[in-house]
Order: structure tokens, then sequence, then C-alpha cells
């Protein structure tokens, strides 16, 4: 059986965040863009066992009609459709320190009256090290470093990102994990800072996570992912807000092994698109 969080499925174990070798981790639930789980962009407050390696392989599929002015109000707009694969590593390489990389794969394709242009590229490699600073009963806070690479032509698939845009990011996370009527349940909260360099302007990113197991092998997942930009400067492409909310359930298929579907909406933006997407991913843990 699978936990996500590294605690193991029992009252004792689950509320003291002591990790197994057999139980997924928190780290992968949270990624970036419209990558789910997340894409994980690979956020999330718990480090891997050390020697674990995860490994998350989702497919993406975004479909946006509407437009968030810079008002908070929508228009309709050509129908951009945006299919991701991508790969999330995390391995721990401590106790206390776990490292990591995503790369993502993007087949882009625009409807409008110029014709329906479709795109694939290796779109951007992103790395991040997270190093839990203290834990005790139930609860753990951790902090992570994340660089983000962008492929040459970044700039064709997305007017946000561009080969010349560097992100460096610094977030703080704090998670809590226990068990409610003999159900084990988690909650995650991030806060991070992400510079952009190349004229793109910096972001404030929030993001929260709960999660709650039902029965043995399955858990549902609430997230929320939130993106400002800080300065109303900088390239207009990449002044942006977005806030997202996304469901989603994970299915074990054994003690290292699960399965994830869900889906995602973005609720509320400025400056960009207005869409939803549905998602597919496999956890393997080694």
């Amino acid at each position: 059986m699978i936990f996500a969080g590294g605690q193991v499925n029992s009252s004792s174990d689950a509320i003291s965040c002591k990790p197994r070798r057999a139980r997924l981790p928190h780290a992968a639930l949270i990624c970036m863009s419209v990558i789910a789980a997340s894409t994980a962009s690979a956020h999330a407050a718990w480090v891997e066992p050390r020697g674990d390696l995860l490994t998350i392989s989702a497919l993406t599929a975004y479909r946006a009609d509407a437009f968030f002015e810079s008002g908070g109000h929508t228009r309709q707009t050509e129908r951009f459709e945006k299919f991701e694969l991508s790969s999330y590593l995390a391995y721990g390489y401590s106790d206390k320190l776990t490292i990591g990389a995503q790369p993502t794969f993007v087949r882009v394709r625009t409807t409008s009256s110029r014709g329906t242009p479709s795109r694939t590229t290796l779109d951007n490699i992103e790395f991040f090290g997270r190093r839990e600073t203290g834990k005790g009963n139930g609860w753990v806070v951790s902090t992570q470093f994340n660089t983000k690479i962008r492929s040459n032509n970044s700039g064709r698939i997305d007017r946000r990102e561009r080969p010349n845009y560097r992100d460096i990011e610094v977030r703080l996370l704090w998670g809590h994990s226990g068990q409610w009527r003999r159900r084990d349940y988690f909650f995650s909260a991030e806060t991070g800072y992400r510079y952009r360099t190349g004229g793109a302007a910096d972001q404030i990113r929030l993001d929260a996570t709960a999660g709650f197991r039902p029965t043995r092998d399955w858990q549902l997942l609430l997230q929320n992912f939130n993106i400002n930009a800080t300065t109303q400067s900088g390239d207009p492409g990449t002044r942006f807000n977005l806030h997202k909310l996304q469901f989603s359930v994970l299915k074990d298929i054994s003690r290292s092994t699960a399965l994830q579907l869900g889906g995602f909406t973005e609720l509320a933006g400025r400056n960009t698109g207005a869409g939803r997407a549905i998602f597919g991913s496999f956890w393997r843990r080694f």
C-alpha cells in the first residue's frame, strides 16, 4: 500500500512521519504550469527516504478557448490545445536532502482562421533540491531551490516562455499528516519567490494540497496553485496572474506503483488563457 508523504498507514508512523521505502511520498504531488500533480513541477514539504528514487510519468491534455483580460474578465479567443508529457524524478540523496529534475515535452495546436499549426519540442527542464529543516509530531518544514531552463523553441509555443528566460526560485514548504477517524490525511502549504531573467516579470507562488485516504488503496487529492506577477514591468507576456483548482484520484497498484487520474480548471487570472485539462500519471518507486 502506498501512502503519499512517506508515512506508513499506521497510527504511530503516520503521525510521527517516519519514512518507509515502500511508500510513495508527497514530493511529486504538485507540478508546474499545465503539468499534472503534477507536475509537479516538484513541490511538497516531505523529502524522499535516503536511496529511494521516485518517478512520475504524466500525460496532460489542456485546452483553452477563452482569455483572462487585464481586469480579470474573460473573452472568447482562438482555441489553444497543449499536450504535455513530463517525467518527474526525485532521489533521496540523504536523510534530509532530495534532489531531482523534470523534463517536459510539449505538442501545441492552435485553431484559428490561419490554420492549426502543431509543434513538438522539449519545452523545458527543471532542477530542484529540497532540504528538510525541521519536523515534529506530524509536521515537517522544508526549503527548496529550483532552476528552470527552456528550449530554443519555447517562445514559439508559449509567449510566456522564451529561451532567454531563466528561473530561479526559493520556496518554503510546510506539511502536516495524521489520522481522522482512523483514516490518513495530510495538508501541505507552500510559498515561493521566483526570480526571472531576460526581462520577464518575477513571480510569487502560493500552493496548497489536501489529501485524504477513504480506503487503504485509494487517495483523494485537492490542490490549489497560484501565480502572481510582482510587477507591471517586464515583457507583457510575463505580467500575468493565474489561479487553478485541481482534483485527482490516486489508486495504489502495488507497494511501489500507483495510477493517478484527474483534472484542473483555471478559475481566475489576468493576461493569460482560461483553460482546463485532464491528466493521467504513473507512479513508480525504486
